[in-house]
């Protein structure tokens, strides 16, 4: 068990000079981690994230990011993360993403919660929430059993799924995504048994800005 009054409750990384232009996991188990403010997990901002396998249980943080909060991370690549009732009294359950470029491959999402409890259904994104024109390329996803929306993408973000699933949610507004000022390209995904108090039961859309594209993709129950 771990616990940061302010960020990073069990990792804080800053500043490429300082970590050789990045940071590397391997096969790396974090549970219990708690963050009073920013990334319950892993705090990480201006450098590379190489990651090869890391499972997340039961990390919270008391803003943004119960997993992890990431910002301008310009490259890098991530693979095989496994997040567990992460959870985050604002935005990003599991991942909190402001700025930068990423790649995620095989990320799965269980029993994740933003912003439960919030007044105000734009704030959520259980699974990932990206924002100040983040990019990322995510691929095999699964996010599941959340508690609300499963991703927010705004503020000029980007975000590319290949082979999504969404399912089991029980949301304000935008079971799968919350997509505001922002892109989203959906490739074989598919959203189901999502449930929403307000709309959107796959996902929402909205503002003049907002692009939304989906590719041989099911939503159905």
């Amino acid at each position: 068990d771990m616990y940061a009054n302010g960020d990073g409750g069990c990792v804080y990384f800053v500043d490429s000079e300082t970590f050789n232009n990045g940071f590397v996991f391997r096969d790396v188990t974090m549970e219990r981690c708690t963050a009073g403010d920013r990334g319950g997990g892993v705090f990480a901002q201006l450098l590379l994230p190489w990651v090869h396998g890391w499972s997340c249980t039961d990390c919270t943080a008391g803003n943004q990011g119960g997993g992890s909060w990431m910002r301008n991370q310009w490259g890098g690549h991530m693979a095989d993360v496994y997040m567990t009732r992460a959870v985050s009294a604002n935005e990003g359950g599991g991942f909190y993403i402001i700025g930068g470029t990423y790649a995620l491959k095989r990320f799965e999402c269980h029993h994740c919660k933003a912003s439960q409890g919030s007044s105000d259904p734009f704030s959520c994104g259980s699974g990932i929430a990206m924002s100040t024109s983040a990019t990322l390329d995510l691929q095999d996803v699964v996010v599941a059993d959340h508690i609300n929306c499963g991703m927010q993408i705004t503020g000029g973000a980007k975000v590319t799924v290949r082979r999504g699933r969404f399912f089991r949610g029980d949301v304000q507004i935008g079971g799968g995504a919350l997509i505001t000022g922002a892109e989203a390209i959906f490739i074989d995904t598919v959203f189901e048994l999502l449930e929403t108090d307000q709309g959107g039961g796959a996902f929402w859309a909205h503002l003049a800005s907002t692009t939304v594209t989906l590719e041989n993709c099911e939503i159905h129950r």
